[in-house]
């Protein structure tokens, strides 16, 4: 499927070695703020985002947090070494702490500018959806099949608006 990053080549039966199939546009002229953009504007990077919200919201349910009652008996139970490292990675009040908050805002931010990035193409789709397919928009879709019918396709028709009246 032909996208902003790639472009189709001439079909043939066969590659040829003089024309490629797939030619990739250059992005050395894009600046850093546009590759920032494209970056946090990406469903990719938006579901690393939401797998690392959800990892750290699991180690909030996990670990006791500060404002709950009993987390002074909690806290005692602890070893050493587990009240060093928690408290120095936050874990005792990780829904305040600043990388949480952070995470928050960045994962909001990526599905703002997502939605934002794709909101054109739904809104056309909503105003004049597509009622005709191309054979080309075909073959670019993700999944697609090939079947042939020996019988008259006059027939075939009529069998499919019974089966469709049905």
């Amino acid at each position: 499927m032909a996208t902003t990053e790639t472009e189709l080549g001439p079909t043939t039966e066969g590659p040829s070695a003089a024309t490629p199939a797939v030619k990739l546009s250059s992005r050395k002229s894009d600046s850093i703020l546009d590759r920032a953009l494209r970056l946090l504007s990406s469903v990719k990077f938006g579901l690393i985002m939401l797998g690392t919200l959800l990892s750290c919201c699991m180690i909030g349910m996990l670990v006791m947090q500060v404002n709950v009652d009993g987390f002074q008996k909690y806290y005692a139970n602890l070893k050493p070494a587990q009240k060093l490292v928690y408290g120095s990675l936050g874990f005792f009040d990780i829904y305040r702490s600043r990388y949480f908050t952070l995470l928050l805002a960045i994962t909001g931010l990526n599905i703002i500018l997502a939605s934002i990035d794709r909101f054109p193409a739904a809104w056309q789709y909503i105003r004049k959806p597509k009622l005709t397919a191309s054979p080309k928009f075909i073959a670019a879709q993700m999944f697609n099949a090939e079947a042939t019918e020996r019988e008259d396709p006059n027939s075939a028709a009529e069998k499919i608006r019974k089966a469709w009246r049905k």
